[in-house]
């Protein structure tokens, strides 16, 4: 086990990453010796739990020795390690603080999606400019090659100008939306604003649907470029937009060369979300801008401190969850938690890999007489974590928000009412999982009943002690959990502990611990 632990270490300090020997040997040893995991997959999962912690990607740490070669765009493949000379054609607005750069670089073979991220410090690129892209991978994300850099790659500004073509549309074609379906495609475009949707992004002017009558595209116009703003139902004429795709859609995005002109004519659009919209199972929908009726149950009501949001949750069904958002300016009734509803004239929206309910100014909500029973989504693995915000925790009695440091965020300082919680991290050697357990189930699987946290807090003069106790007895224990998925929490329904008594669970999770 110590070599195995020295050699992990070895690998990470190659890459310039500290790892105390120590937390290595721990995970090993609880791995191997505690939950007789293989030393084989004990290695590999320790392995995918620290590039993780350490935030290293996986092909920077598993393709450290292979040396980068010279390549034009054309060429590259999937997982290589290269060294090309490119301009930088566009950069991109971005407002995710870990990524530095994302933009378009080319050559004169070829254009290709770049990223440079915060973390590995590395000098900024200008648009329009030539440069040096040295020891940079190739990575696949959905279906398209992209270029990533890393704290191994260099940027070195080059003498002589890159030959990659026109740098903006230059000649941008008419076409109507069913048209836009290629990456980096510059076009002109008439059509009709068909829906703006709120945003709280303040480095995005505009963002909904447009529409003619072969189709409907999601479009951004970005703060920063100073175009004028559009009007709902009112048709107009966009000038050099480019085609930009987003976890598998396509999606118009306007910039500064783009122009907005309106039009006299009424673009006719075959987008009639009002009648056209079908009976649906939760399960079904999985299509952005897909107009849907459907019969749920609001399973869970959350904090919400966005003006422009009236109501925001889960929704549920017997075929699982999905996340809902009600707008303020729509004046919907309000729904409430465990009821059931039929939602008529609901449009799905995608939202970082995962769909959502929007309901809109032409949804209705009528109350159902009736229960759904409402699938559930299951996860099973260790438990790596217990997160601060757990434990013995103070709720706002006005909103029942969670306090920071006795403050509501809503509503200030107030007294507070005690609840209990748990903010679990599990791991099955492949994925994470966030999960929240709430009071009842809390004080089930700890043993601990909000009374006795209370006595345990009072006792030590220390509210952190009833957390210290559930990491001290829950963590390094495997376990098997349902509930609905809410973004990134599983909400628990139930916890099940996969005791050493219970092997063939405990044996068939063993089985996949793999790091792919």
């Amino acid at each position: 086990m110590e070599d195995i632990a020295k050699g992990i270490q070895t690998q990470f300090k190659d890459m310039g990453i500290e790892v105390p020997l120590e937390e290595i040997e721990e995970r090993l040893d609880k791995l191997i010796n505690k939950f007789k995991v293989p030393a084989n997959e004990a290695r590999k999962n320790t392995v995918n739990v620290l590039l993780k912690q350490y935030d290293v990607d996986k092909n920077e740490f598993f393709n450290q020795s292979k040396p980068a070669t010279m390549s034009n765009i054309a060429d590259l493949k999937q997982d290589q390690w290269v060294n090309v000379d490119i301009k930088v054609l566009q950069l991109w607005d971005n407002s995710n603080s870990s990524i530095s750069q994302v933009g378009l670089v080319g050559d004169s073979t070829g254009r290709i999606k770049f990223i440079k991220w915060a973390r590995d410090n590395l000098p900024d690129v200008e648009e329009g400019k030539s440069y040096r892209f040295s020891n940079v991978v190739v990575n696949e994300w959905n279906g398209k090659l992209e270029l990533t850099l890393n704290r191994t790659s260099s940027i070195e500004p080059l003498a002589t100008d890159i030959d990659a073509g026109s740098t903006s549309a230059g000649s941008p074609e008419e076409c109507q939306v069913s048209d836009l379906n290629q990456e980096n495609m510059w076009a002109n475009l008439k059509a009709k604003v068909v829906q703006l949707w709120d945003n709280s992004n303040e480095t995005i002017s505009q963002v909904g649907i447009l529409g003619d009558e072969s189709g409907t595209i999601k479009f951004i116009k970005w703060t920063r470029d100073d175009l004028p703003d559009v009007e709902e139902g009112k048709s107009y004429l966009f000038s050099n937009v480019v085609v930009n795709e987003w976890n598998g859609k396509y999606e118009v995005t306007l910039n500064r060369t783009s122009s907005i002109e309106p039009l006299e004519e009424d673009i006719d659009t075959s987008f009639q979300p009002q009648g056209s919209a079908e009976d649906r199972l939760l399960s079904e929908l999985r299509q952005e801008n897909m107009w849907a009726n459907i019969e749920a149950k609001v399973v869970q009501l959350w904090d919400n401190s966005n003006d422009a949001i009236s109501q925001v949750g889960i929704l549920g069904d017997k075929t699982g969850t999905i996340k809902f958002i009600k707008w303020s300016r729509d004046d919907l009734p309000d729904v409430e938690e465990g009821h059931v509803y039929r939602f008529n004239n609901i449009v799905v929206n995608e939202w970082n890999g995962n769909y959502e309910v929007i309901l809109n100014r032409t949804t209705t909500v009528e109350p159902l007489f009736e229960e759904i029973e409402v699938g559930a989504n299951s996860f099973q693995g260790a438990m790596i974590d217990i997160q601060d915000g757990s434990g013995l925790i103070k709720r706002c009695p006005e909103c029942n928000r969670a306090l920071t440091k006795g403050a509501c965020m809503e509503h200030g300082k107030v007294d507070g009412t005690y609840d209990l919680r748990i903010k679990a991290v599990l791991d099955n050697g492949e994925i994470v999982q966030d999960v929240l357990l709430n009071r009842e189930i809390t004080e089930e699987l700890t043993g601990i009943t909000l009374e006795e946290a209370i006595n345990l807090a009072a006792d030590a003069l220390d509210q952190t002690v009833v957390i210290s106790k559930m990491r001290e007895d829950l963590v390094g224990k495997y376990y098997y959990v349902e509930g609905s998925l809410a973004d990134r929490y599983l909400i628990a329904k139930s916890i099940e502990p996969l005791s050493n008594v219970d092997m063939e669970k405990v044996d068939e999770l063993i089985a996949d611990l793999e790091v792919a």
